[in-house]
């Protein structure tokens, strides 16, 4: 089973990842490759992208002028941003993600699809595969070609606020990803856990083709 998470910023795609991973799926992220080109382009601490509490605040190691990649500087240029003012990690990771599917809207997509068929081919024992992060309708798109399924996780106490130059962001429209199943993260971890079994037993009654009789 193939299965990508959607869902807000917060709603708890990662620990639900990570409980799936605990229980012998392996794992990956679309998101994968682009924060390491945004870390080997502006030479940061891979934690400066991925910790909740720093996320969203503009810091000046992410200031546009700071990136080694002269095709991105110009591309903001273009677009009449200010190089030296100070980004979050969110929006870097967003306007990036954004940049390089202007270029080749499949950018992010391949990796991801050439890690899931190589697990297919090569990792022994490894049925089950969870994508943690579809955003763009592309991506659906593509996991489902390979005969994947979206799950949208919610979760209503969400406390995540996001700022408004990344809030309306395309990637952070997840509503708009028609999702085979829905995981309400509303309690605890193993509660999480438990809504995950149920809703996974369900994708799989439902794809599973009914016995012929003898």
């Amino acid at each position: 089973m193939l299965i990508g998470l959607t869902g807000a910023a917060g709603a708890g795609k990662d620990t639900a990842a990570d409980i799936l991973e605990s229980a012998g799926w392996a794992r990956c992220a679309f998101a994968d490759a682009l924060r390491g080109e945004v870390i080997y382009a502006y030479r940061v601490d891979p934690r400066t992208l991925n910790r909740r509490d720093t996320k969203e605040q503009p810091i000046p190691a992410l200031a546009i002028a700071r990136a080694s990649n002269a095709s991105w500087r110009h591309h903001c240029t273009e677009q009449g941003l200010d190089a030296h003012a100070p980004r979050s990690a969110r929006w870097t990771l967003q306007q990036w993600g954004e940049w390089r599917r202007g270029i080749k809207p499949d950018h992010w997509v391949r990796p991801v699809l050439a890690w899931v068929q190589m697990q297919r081919l090569y990792a022994a024992g490894v049925g089950v595969q969870v994508v943690t992060d579809v955003r763009p309708a592309n991506e659906a798109e593509a996991l489902r070609a390979l005969g994947g399924l979206i799950v949208r996780v919610h979760r209503l106490d969400n406390t995540t606020r996001l700022a408004d130059d990344t809030a309306q962001h395309a990637s952070e429209q997840y509503l708009q990803i028609c999702a085979d199943a829905d995981v309400h993260n509303d309690s605890t971890r193993d509660a999480l856990a438990s809504e995950l079994l149920r809703v996974l037993e369900q994708l799989a009654s439902a794809t599973t083709p009914p016995e012929q009789p003898a």
